[in-house]
């Protein structure tokens, strides 16, 4: 099986999730691509039977780039895809984000959608997970993969 992660990562935390949500894909035996937005094209999504997309929240919707990779993916191109979307955000807003981008993802012929994982990763949150050490965030980002390849 294969996997497109999608993501745009404005400070890196949406990049380390998409890193995490690989390693989860991979510790299922999917074959995972992981594309910045920026280098990410439709015809990428060929022969892929995963689609994987995450966005930081920005003012409780969905990066711009996402939106406009989105914008470019053609009617039914995700048609007989599995689909994930995560988000990660400061304050509020992750569910959001969320939403915004399934309610795009439905309009592109997704049906089969994996309910989404939405994380705070505000520096203050990532300051304390480096300072007691702990490996929460990782872990859930990595189960968040193993969930998508097994659902």
């Amino acid at each position: 099986m294969q996997a497109l992660i999608v993501y745009y990562s404005l400070t890196g935390n949406t990049a380390q999730a998409a890193k995490y949500i690989a390693k989860g894909l991979e510790a299922e035996n999917v074959a995972v691509t992981k594309l910045n937005v920026y280098k990410a094209t439709p015809e990428d999504l060929k022969n892929k039977e995963i689609v994987v997309i995450g966005s930081p929240t920005h003012v409780s919707a969905p990066a711009m780039e996402i939106r406009r990779f989105l914008n470019k993916i053609p009617e039914h191109a995700l048609a007989n895809k599995k689909i994930a979307i995560f988000s990660t955000y400061a304050l509020w807003g992750g569910d959001t984000t969320l939403s915004t981008i399934e309610e795009i993802v439905r309009e592109k012929g997704a049906t089969k959608i994996v309910p989404g994982l939405a994380r705070n990763s505000n520096f203050f949150r990532n300051l304390w997970n480096v300072i007691t050490g702990s490996t929460e965030t990782e872990e859930s980002w990595i189960a968040f993969g193993k969930l998508i390849a097994t659902s």
